[in-house]
């Protein structure tokens, strides 16, 4: 893959997540608590997006942000699946993963990685927490059978991307670290990442268009 491929899909993932923000503002009157919350994530992505973008082709070197927003993408992720999974599962469990996190995110920054190279346990841990958040919501779903069009559930495509997203990235996320690549290799595995979360902005702009049964 060329370098100019590469930064066509880079800056196409950055602007696909306008599209939830767009219909969020379009539909902000219409739109639940829920749906609130994931428009809330869709605005911290793009800023988190640009910051990381910016601070790349600026500074060089952009993994301090990428360390910030791992927890902040996180504790927003998981506050969403706390509105589908409480009492199913406890929200004090819930908040124990998200503090579980925010200290691994810490240890990781300071003697683990460092603040200047990929986060690659905390990035990879708070992905496998959020699948398995996504599974024990699908179980939920399909053991109680109340919700009768999951296809307007917005937590249900929250859950898709977050699956797809999360599950595809999980060996980039494990091994940006220590496999040793060439350049080439490295520019593809991420427009692979760039492929996927284009995927999981799509899916939060479904969220946000369908209409909820009440």
């Amino acid at each position: 893959m060329t370098n100019e491929w590469a930064d066509l899909i880079t800056y196409f993932s950055t602007a696909s997540i306008l599209l939830p923000i767009l219909i969020s503002i379009f539909r902000w009157q219409q739109i639940n608590p829920l749906q609130r919350l994931i428009a809330y994530l869709a605005g911290i992505t793009l800023i988190g997006e640009l910051v990381i973008l910016i601070a790349a082709y600026q500074l060089g070197n952009n993994l301090p942000f990428i360390h910030l927003f791992t927890v902040i993408q996180f504790i927003v992720l998981s506050q969403i699946f706390k509105r589908g999974l409480v009492p199913f599962i406890s929200s004090s469990i819930i908040q124990g993963l998200v503090l579980f996190i925010i200290g691994l995110a810490l240890v990781d920054a300071i003697w683990l990685n460092g603040i200047y190279n990929f986060n690659s346990y905390a990035r990879p841990l708070a992905s496998l927490i959020l699948i398995s958040l996504g599974l024990a919501f699908l179980y939920k779903t399909l053991s109680e059978l109340k919700i009768r069009s999951l296809e307007r559930e917005p937590l249900f495509w929250i859950t898709v991307g977050v699956l797809l997203y999360f599950s595809g990235n999980l060996i980039i996320f494990i091994s940006t670290n220590y496999v040793k690549i060439s350049n080439q290799a490295l520019l593809t595995l991420w427009s692979v990442h760039a492929i996927f979360n284009i995927i999981l902005n799509t899916t939060y702009a479904i969220a946000l268009w369908v209409r909820p049964r009440d």
